[in-house]
């Protein structure tokens, strides 16, 4: 949680890129990494040696030309390229240390000697609470609430100083690094240092002296704004829109210097006025200088006319009152003798050079000066000999070359080279040092010859030799025939030579825990085994973690067994590993001669699968980006009419997708059509084919679509059987049968399997349709009739009568009669049914059907109707609006008394029955009415009956079928709502906005658009306490003490104003919501943001927001709750919800997952679930969540807790310890309370 401004005063919170630091997190056998940026790991990319890894800085010698000062900035193309491989669409980052430490222009890219030892120290007070894990791993973002840049857009001078403020915080811990940066384009990036502001605790500012930017004027832009926690979850400030950089400023500073009046003043020794060694020439210049101070300043000489060029230069004086630049230069004896002249004076003012050139200013005057020196070494070094010791002979590896020059030289050089060119042009030439021996005037030099030693003849091409002066000499001034001699030579062996021109070859790469779970004390191994003749000691490999907004990576270094040639690594996971899947993203094994192999060379396409990698889990946490994927899956479907078509079971369906799962796992595979028949897909557009549980990875894919179609080993006939059921009686079905390919229609007919409610008692076989050749081979998805045989006439009776408690009862008695057996007999042979108390069977009403008739179908389905002495039965079904508005249908069966009962009168005592019946309010019911005509046949009457009401009902359908019934007057004019409690600007479908209509019966109207109010406006849709509760219990918590607790009733409302929270923002208060079914408590000390707004805090449980591929691969079987929050993302504070969800999980751990907006599952509190089904969770922010249940286990308490895996409580405080318990959350802190 959010702490105190004061406990971070004066912890330095600093961003810079070239200052990062490595997640702690590194094992045994992994090297600490550099604490320097490294780049994206591409595919492309894989084979660069790790020096490069390291971010580059361009010296200010080799700076591109300033950019415009357009203030319309657009951003380079280096800038805005996306990277191909790495984490879930995201840069990947590395931590920033927070050093002080300016990045210039002039200064290395490379930490210094303490930023690559030490992490930035924080006080004492701050070191232990920095320690102490939080209940959960800790996935979530840092917050920035607002970023402002006071001189945006301006022109700015070195007396002006940037200012900016940020306002953030971080719900689950303190904020870590601010980081801050702008730059010129193709310049480094300058840092700012943030500070904690005394006024605000979630306020930071920084400032920056523009004065630190003289020498370097142009248009600068602010590229990264970035908050970073103790976990490494980064958030980012956007600073682009459009294309354009949003925070801009130009800085100007061009001083104002003139020069004038250049003088001469020869100091000579000679009467003729020429100079002489030991002689001076003064340069004199005035010189005015407004807006900066004058800096060095240097005079630079050169010859005039002279054989060859020559320069010299010396500092200048300025006199600040006179205004006087002043320079005298010493003739030396190594100056060269000619008439020489001043070529520019070079003035630097606030860190920027200017340059001033005489001929320029003043042409007409003479600046001139002679040299004379006689004692000036005109003469080139003369090469007397060149020896080499091996000198055209053949050497081998382990041997070595001399080679000597000695030379005739007054002033001579330290050392001079000697460059050898092979002879096969497959070599490179080379060229070596050899150094002065002055007692004997010969340079020196060695050549070794190793393994590495091209084999060939190399010889002796060039000598770069001059003297101090600068006279040089060349092989054709000791030898004018050398090149056609070529007389200075050595060959080496091929004997000895390592010829390795092949790359290692990567055999295998195996992770010993490849796409497994992995917790804090596992250790994930990495092999690699190779095909190398001459390997390296050691491989290097990369692993990031794949989720975005994340920082740090691993780097792994390898050693190399030289018995099973295989390279091996270990990496140890730690309770500060990030609980995500890790992935190897690069690989490089490399040999002597730095051939190199990588992950491509290995697999080229393996980032279309991202095949090795492994998940890690840190207390009970694991996070998954996902993305929405679109899926289109066909197959076999199963039709309402029982057949099955080859079609779509999904189509163009978006579905949020974590980095690997199955067509199983997300649960779009169609379902197995049949029993034995086996089913795999094939992707149209790769052509790969897999199977329901093959794993498939949507990573590297930005906007990844699928299209899969199932492919079976069976084909599918739909047989249409004619039989009779044991529940419907003579019927129809479409009984689909699976088969081979090859099969007949005969085959098919002796393994036809019937369907489960066939009566098979009286069956006496199957006969297919005369239309179709048994030896005929069947057809994928094509028809059969089939027609079950029966060795008599078969009757399927759907008896209908009143059992023994009075409960109407339908029923279907199959029998088989002879042929010429009457409709008479066989009703006599059907059983009687039991009856109720009161009532005796009489017999069976057949309407509409003569007793005298005979059977005439081998298959019939015959209606019957028990009929009890003395009574009338009534067969009636109703319809009536009932009382929630919607129509409700029902029936009755009847036994009415007296045998010669008049229909009006078997009507009336139907209508008596009905009287109970509960209509819609408001509804005038005036009679019942026949909707079809009745069956009206001695003792048995049928009808269909419906209310009817004076007035009627007004139908409003709201999305997600959502209903609205008005009551109306016939006839009466009705005006279409626009709005109502939850939509406004509503529209119905056909009719303009408002229109009024007239309504002569039930009328259904159609919602076509509307806004939601909630949406509209901003605010909460829930309702809210009345102004005045909210003031009594804002009075209440500015007059409670230290530790209370405060009772509010919220009755129906759900919203928490911003009013209340921020009265007891920063108190030792809290507040509890009581909400009937659930409540909320809320400490003063949890709330964070410092810009607080109304929470709309409902809790809607049993919900299934979330896709259940996601809560069933969480869960494992274990029982799990959905609830939504109606509030979406931050609350700016800690919350402890008390819900019940229950009694069945009492005694249970129930584990709370958070399904965040871009669909990560994360792990945030844990409880106990009391007898009664309570249960105590936290949240910071909201949207949907599941509740994960897990017995306790019956280990006598020797298991260490989930929530508290890995973590040292010896440093939490008495509340911490309290509140925690083993990990569990209890019931929030109590003291004295107070209640509303």
């Amino acid at each position: 949680m959010k702490k105190s401004g004061g406990k971070l005063l004066g912890i330095l919170l600093t961003a810079s890129l070239m200052a990062t630091a490595l997640f702690p997190m590194q094992g045994m056998a992994v090297e600490e990494i550099e604490r320097t940026t490294v780049q994206e790991v591409q595919a492309e990319e894989e084979n660069a040696s790790q020096e490069e890894m390291n971010k580059n800085t361009i010296s200010a010698d080799t700076v591109q030309e300033e950019e415009t000062k357009d203030p319309s900035i657009e951003p380079s193309e280096e800038e805005t390229k996306e990277p191909s491989i790495g984490p879930s669409e995201e840069k990947t980052k590395e931590p920033s240390i927070g050093s002080s430490e300016e990045e210039t222009e002039d200064t290395p890219a490379e930490p210094s000697e303490r930023e690559t030892e030490d992490a930035p120290i924080k006080p004492a007070t701050e070191m232990d609470d920095f320690s102490i894990m939080p209940f959960a791993y800790d996935i979530n973002k840092p917050v920035i609430e607002s970023f402002e840049f006071v001189e945006n857009g301006q022109t700015l001078s070195k007396n002006d100083t940037l200012h900016f403020s940020m306002s953030a915080y971080d719900a689950d811990r303190d904020i870590k690094d601010i980081t801050v940066q702008f730059k010129k384009s193709g310049y480094s990036s300058k840092s700012v240092t943030f500070y904690p502001s005394g006024d605000n605790e979630n306020l930071y500012i920084g400032t920056y002296d523009c004065s630190r930017l003289l020498g370097y004027e142009g248009s600068y832009y602010v590229t990264n704004i970035e908050v970073q926690d103790h976990t490494y979850n980064y958030v980012e400030w956007p600073v682009m829109k459009d294309g354009k950089y949003l925070y801009t400023f130009t800085f100007e500073n061009t001083p104002e210097i003139k020069v004038s009046d250049y003088q001469i003043q020869k100091n000579s020794s000679t009467s003729d006025g020429k100079l002489k060694v030991g002689d001076t020439v003064t340069y004199t210049a005035h010189v005015e200088c407004k807006g900066a101070k004058l800096g060095s300043a240097t005079l630079h000489l050169k010859t005039v006319n002279s054989a060859s060029s020559h320069t010299a230069s010396t500092s200048m004086k300025y006199d600040e009152q006179t205004k006087t630049l002043t320079g005298t230069y010493k003739i030396a004896d190594n100056t060269y003798p000619s008439d020489w002249t001043i070529n520019y004076i070079s003035i630097s003012a606030d860190s920027k050079s200017q340059f001033f050139y005489p001929d320029r200013d003043e042409p007409e005057k003479d600046l001139n000066f002679t040299v004379i020196n006689d004692g000036y070494d005109m003469d080139k070094p003369v090469i007397e000999s060149i020896t080499i010791d091996k000198n055209g002979k053949m050497v081998k590896a382990g041997e070595s070359v001399s080679i000597k020059v000695k030379v005739d030289e007054k002033n001579p050089r330290s050392s001079m080279e000697v460059t050898f060119r092979p002879k096969d042009s497959s070599a490179s030439s080379f060229y070596r040092t050899l150094y002065l021996t002055k007692s004997t005037m010969e340079y020196t030099g060695t050549i070794n010859i190793t393994r590495d030693s091209y084999p060939t003849r190399w010889e002796l091409t060039s000598v770069n030799l001059s003297d101090v002066n600068g006279n040089s000499t060349s092989l054709s001034d000791f030898r004018e025939d050398w090149n056609t001699a070529r007389p200075w030579y050595y060959t080496v062996d091929p004997e000895g030579y390592l010829n390795d021109t092949k790359a290692p070859v990567i055999e295998s790469i195996t992770i010993d825990k490849n796409g497994q779970w992995v917790y804090p004390g596992d250790q994930v191994t990495l092999t690699v085994k190779v095909d190398e003749e001459n390997p390296s000691n050691t491989a290097v490999a990369y692993f990031y973690p794949q989720v975005s907004n994340v920082s740090g990576y691993h780097r792994m270094t390898l050693y190399y067994n030289a018995d099973t040639r295989e390279y091996t690594g270990k990496i140890s996971i730690t309770n500060d590993t990030y609980p995500c899947e890790w992935m190897l993203t690069s690989l490089t094994v490399s040999d002597v001669r730095s051939h190199t192999a990588t992950l491509s060379s290995f697999k080229p396409d393996w980032g279309k699968t991202c095949p090795w990698y492994y998940r890690v889990e840190t207390d009970k946490t694991y996070r998954d980006d996902v993305k929405d994927t679109v899926f289109s899956v066909y197959g076999y479907i199963r039709q309402a009419d029982g057949s099955y078509l080859y079609g779509p079971v999904v189509e163009n369906k978006t579905i949020q997708v974590g980095r690997r799962n199955s067509l199983e796992g997300l649960k779009i595979c169609p379902p197995q059509p049949g029993e034995g028949v086996n089913m795999k897909f094939r992707e149209e557009s790769s052509g790969m084919e897999i199977s329901a549980d093959t794993e498939l990875f949507f990573g590297n894919n930005p906007e990844p679509s699928y299209n899969f179609r199932a492919v079976y080993d069976k084909i599918c006939v739909n047989v249409i059987l004619t039989y009779i059921s044991k529940d419907k009686g003579a019927t129809t079905a479409i009984v689909p049968q699976f088969v081979d390919k090859d099969t007949t229609y005969g085959e098919m007919l002796a393994s036809f399997v019937p369907p489960e409610d066939a009566d098979q008692q009286l069956l006496n076989g199957y006969e297919l349709d005369s239309s179709l050749d048994k030896t005929a081979q069947v057809e994928d998805m094509g028809y059969a009739f089939i027609e079950a045989k029966y060795e008599n006439f078969v009757v399927a009776w759907n008896t209908k009568y009143l059992d023994e408690t009075g409960n109407e009862v339908s029923k279907v008695i199959s029998k088989s009669y002879e042929k010429g057996t009457t409709i008479h007999d066989a009703l006599a042979a059907l059983e009687n049914p039991a009856a109720p108390a009161g009532l005796e069977f009489e017999k069976w009403a057949l309407p509409g059907i003569g007793e005298n008739e005979m059977l005439s179908h081998q298959m019939t389905n015959l209606n019957v109707t028990a009929v009890y002495k003395g009574k009338t039965t009534a067969e009636v079904a109703y319809t009536y609006r009932g009382e929630g508005g919607k129509l409700v249908s029902g029936s009755l069966l009847m036994a009415l008394d007296g045998e010669q009962l008049l229909y009006q009168d078997a009507y009336a005592e139907v209508k008596n029955a009905l009287k109970e019946l509960k209509h819609f309010k408001g509804l005038k019911f005036l009679d019942w009415t026949a909707k079809t005509p009745g069956t009206d046949i001695g003792r048995y009457k049928k009808m269909n009956i419906q209310a009817q009401y004076a007035n009627c009902t007004v139908i409003l359908k709201y999305p997600n079928d959502v209903y609205e019934y008005v009551v109306v007057e016939k006839g009466s004019r009705y005006t279409l709502p626009i709005q109502n409690k939850k939509y406004t600007d509503i529209l119905w479908e056909g009719f303009s906005k408002g229109e009024t209509v007239t309504i002569t019966g039930d009328k259904e109207f159609i919602l076509a658009d509307a806004k939601l109010k909630g949406d509209y406006s901003g605010e909460p849709q829930g309702e809210k306490l009345p102004e005045k509760e909210i003031d009594k219990i804002i009075d209440a918590i500015d007059q409670s003490g230290s530790g209370e607790t405060i009772y509010v009733d919220m009755g129906k409302t759900t919203v928490v104003p911003k009013e209340i929270l921020e009265a007891i923002k920063g108190k030792e208060v809290n507040i509890v919501l009581d909400m009937g079914a659930y409540s909320w408590s809320i400490s003063g000390n949890e709330v964070a943001a410092s810009v607080l707004k109304d929470i709309d805090l409902e809790v809607i449980v049993d919900t299934d927001g979330i896709p259940p591929a996601i809560v069933e691969s969480l869960s494992e079987g274990k029982p799990a709750t959905q609830i939504t929050l109606a509030h979406n993302g931050e609350f700016g504070f800690r919350a402890d919800l008390t819900v019940n969800l229950g009694a069945e999980h009492s005694g249970s751990t129930g584990h709370l997952y958070y399904y965040d907006s871009s669909g990560k599952m994360i792990y945030m509190d844990a409880g106990d679930v009391g007898a009664d089904g309570n249960i105590s969770l936290s949240f910071s922010h909201a949207s949907e969540y599941v509740i994960i249940f897990e017995q306790a286990s019956l280990n006598n308490g020797n298991d260490v807790n989930s929530g508290t895996e890995g973590k040292d409580t010896s440093s939490q405080s008495p509340d911490e310890k309290k509140n925690n318990d083993s990990g569990i959350r209890k019931s929030p802190k109590t003291g004295e309370n107070n209640m509303f």
